[in-house]
């Protein structure tokens, strides 16, 4: 792709997130998720910038996830968007979504 501003890195979010303390934070961040969303807070902390977005590809009903981060974050912003492309029917069936949360700082 020849991204000049794009940096990636690839490995366990619990692992990634206590090796770069200190080092670069980044505006936005993407995980496919095996963790729930609070978890997933813990691991991206310190790899994230104050004002920062976290895509997440998530499944199933996340009412209980959202709520366990709005607990740490009150006004923390999110959206949800369905993945129902006709080309992959089992992304629907299994209502996996694209979750989109957005932290600021302060």
């Amino acid at each position: 792709l020849s991204l000049r501003n794009a940096f990636t890195l690839q490995g366990r979010g619990e692992e990634l997130g206590g090796s770069m303390v200190g080092l670069e934070r980044f505006p936005v961040l993407s995980a496919r998720a095996v963790a729930s969303l609070d978890r997933l807070d813990r691991w991206t902390r310190n790899l994230r910038a104050d004002e920062s977005k976290l895509h997440v590809f998530k499944g199933g009903n996340l009412d209980e996830e959202i709520q366990k981060l709005q607990k740490v974050y009150p006004g923390i912003e999110w959206e949800q968007t369905p993945l129902d492309i006709p080309e992959f029917p089992y992304l629907a069936e299994n209502r996996k979504c694209l979750v989109t949360l957005k932290f600021h700082s302060g």
